[in-house]
């Protein structure tokens, strides 16, 4: 296996790239409207405080242009099937079957915010059996610090399927079933997954709301997010009741806004996107800073100016957009630090919780969430920018850059006693001639990591992807965690 040594080789050797062929759109039918937030948002470092927060992002689901008007009014249904039994003497005398959007029945069912929870729970019974009820539920819990934290149910959603008081399913309703259920029963079931639970937990029906997290499993956290689908039966006092239980995975459904019109047009016509100066409105330009060390002996102060595409909300699986600029008092010091392989920015993302979870949610806490973890998760990779320099621009450099997002990295999350938080941060350059803090931070912008893209058309990178050798060479991962700690639990299931 070949690895790359540094990150130069992951840029490809002529700017802008050429593509064969066109689009048979025009823009006028692919573009979507810009929104007005984003068209107020367009200060450099001198906009008003308000205009530099994070975006507006979306948790609603947005669904798909279709002639049929009220199959698209219907919630989105999987097409995998998962079967899970109750089996005694090698007979499956309890089945249930759902639908999910899962890749495969040997992983955990999996849905995303918006979609319908569908399926049949079957009964095949040889012998009278005295069931009171059954229902099925979703229930969601956190749980903080295993071993010696706490667990708390912030979800528990119910529906009915039978009780005794329905009489047999097979011989139609009856005021009351004294009997016991014996034979073949089937019960379908359809419900929309809950995405939202109401402040405080209590009145359920009236806003605001907090939007439920994603599930949150990897290794070696102190805090996991939990959800898992039961069928329970009743069989009342003095008897044993039965369970069928499976863990479900979760996606909130977040949306970026749409890019800028310039930025999308390029990405429509495969063109390189537009600078910061050509495309004000594209880019948030963040303020300059001044990175301080030694070149030998002598002092070194350069200027960084970093821009990030607009808006600061990124799909996961995607790419971030970056420009930096360098300014420095003589070019040779430009000419030594300012290399592809020498710029350090980094996505940061920031983990805390609360372990009262409980007291938390009840008291609508808003206490300090404790810092469960800080890590590095992907770097970004830069090329020059050669066109339209002038010969007045000596004294500064500019580079292009992207940042390649995992596509299995966790969502942004602002849950009471949850938070998942990211940052694109700009370390010193890694040059063997500067000496510097390499740990000191000198930009950090948070940023929201998005599940679904925006309206428009994908934008594609346009350097290659970093290995998963140079990103643990790179980001100090250990050899012997290949994905690092950052990949859920769920992603080794069923492959």
């Amino acid at each position: 296996m070949t690895t790359v040594s540094s990150c130069a080789s992951l840029v490809p050797t002529d700017y802008p790239p050429s593509f064969s062929g066109h689009s048979v759109f025009s823009l006028d039918e692919v573009l979507p409207g810009y929104s007005s937030f984003v068209s107020l948002d367009q200060g450099a470092p001198e906009a008003d405080e308000a205009l530099t927060s994070l975006p507006r992002y979306s948790f609603v689901s947005r669904p798909e242009p279709s002639n049929d008007t009220a199959s698209s009014a219907l919630p989105a249904v999987g097409s995998t099937e998962h079967q899970f039994h109750l089996t005694k003497k090698r007979h499956n005398w309890a089945t249930l079957r759902i639908l999910s959007n899962a890749s495969s029945p040997k992983q955990l069912p999996k849905y995303m915010a918006g979609e319908t929870v569908q399926g049949t729970f079957e009964l095949i019974l040889d012998g009278p059996d005295s069931i009171h009820s059954i229902s099925i539920s979703i229930k969601g819990r956190i749980i903080t610090c295993p071993g010696d934290g706490e667990t708390f149910f912030f979800l528990d959603q119910s529906l009915p399927l039978w009780d005794k008081t329905q009489g047999d399913p097979n011989s139609g309703a009856q005021p009351s079933f004294p009997g016991k259920l014996s034979g073949h029963y089937t019960w379908p079931f359809s419900f929309p997954f809950p995405t939202s639970i109401p402040k405080g937990g209590k009145e359920p029906n009236i806003s605001p709301r907090h939007q439920i997290p994603q599930t949150y499993l990897e290794r070696n956290a102190k805090v996991s997010v939990h959800y898992e689908l039961f069928v329970f039966i009743s069989r009342g006092i003095l008897r044993s009741d039965s369970l069928i239980q499976t863990s479900v995975v979760y996606v909130p459904r977040i949306m970026p806004e749409p890019a800028s019109a310039l930025r999308q047009a390029a990405y429509l016509e495969r063109q390189l996107p537009p600078c910061p100066r050509e495309d004000p409105i594209g880019w948030y330009v963040l303020p300059s800073a001044t990175m301080h060390g030694l070149v030998g002996q002598r002092p070194v102060e350069v200027e960084c100016t970093l821009s990030l595409a607009r808006p600061l909300c990124y799909t996961r699986g995607a790419i971030i957009p970056c420009h930096l600029t360098v300014r420095a008092t003589l070019p040779q010091d430009l000419d030594l630090l300012v290399k592809p392989d020498t710029i350090v920015a980094h996505l940061r993302r920031r983990v805390r919780f609360h372990q009262d979870t409980a007291g938390t949610m009840k008291r609508h806490s808003i206490t300090p969430l404790t810092v469960g973890d800080v890590q590095d998760l992907t770097f970004g990779v830069w090329w020059p920018r050669h066109e339209g320099l002038s010969s007045q621009e000596t004294y500064q450099r500019e580079m292009h850059g992207e940042i390649h997002l995992p596509g299995d990295l966790q969502p942004s999350c602002d849950f009471p006693s949850l938070s998942i938080e990211y940052y694109i941060v700009i370390l010193p350059f890694d040059s063997p001639y500067f000496l510097a803090e390499r740990s000191q931070v000198v930009i950090s912008q948070p940023i929201r990591i998005a599940t679904v893209h925006a309206p428009g058309p994908t934008p594609e990178p346009i350097s290659s992807q970093p290995s998963s050798a140079l990103l643990n060479s790179r980001l100090g991962i250990p050899d012997s965690d290949p994905y690092g700690s950052s990949v859920p639990l769920y992603f080794y299931i069923g492959r």
